[in-house]
């Protein structure tokens, strides 16, 4: 009996294109938009603000992704801005404040900060508008891609 390598080539070819069709349609099935929102807090007593800027270089950012009351994930990226401190002005993170008024501050990789973005994250509640809008961009990522995907087929 004769081997035709050729044959097998295209055996192995026609399985390997299968089998990452299969994985290509398995991945669009199961893909959910990827939304991003930048926060910010100056103060410890402080509000969570929407921004559109970047972080400052000074400032810690803690990443946590929540999820809407639909269960769409989005990626918080939460600016913790700095202030000056003492007489040099050196720029710290402010994370507490005492029960005489006085604002505490830490450098940014602290264990202090650690725990402070932790206690934020656990603080976090989108406000109605912020989850409306994070649902309809969700939807609209969705429906371009579907487009671009038709268009570029």
């Amino acid at each position: 009996m004769v081997i035709n390598i050729f044959e097998g080539a295209r055996r192995i070819s026609l399985l390997i294109a299968g089998v990452s069709t299969a994985i290509t349609l398995y991945v669009a099935y199961i893909y959910e938009p990827y939304i991003i929102a930048n926060y910010s807090i100056s103060h410890p007593n402080g509000q969570f603000s929407r921004t559109e800027n970047d972080c400052p270089s000074d400032a810690a950012r803690h990443y946590f992704s929540p999820k809407t009351k639909s269960g769409k994930a989005v990626a918080i990226n939460l600016c913790l801005l700095a202030m000056s401190f003492g007489k040099d002005n050196d720029r710290l993170i402010p994370y507490r404040v005492d029960e005489n008024n006085l604002v505490w501050g830490a450098q940014t990789y602290s264990s202090e900060i650690s725990q402070y973005e932790k206690q934020l994250e656990s603080l976090f509640k989108m406000s109605i508008e912020d989850e409306a809008k994070f649902e309809e961009e969700s939807v609209n990522k969705y429906k371009n891609i579907q487009v671009k995907s038709m268009v570029s087929a």
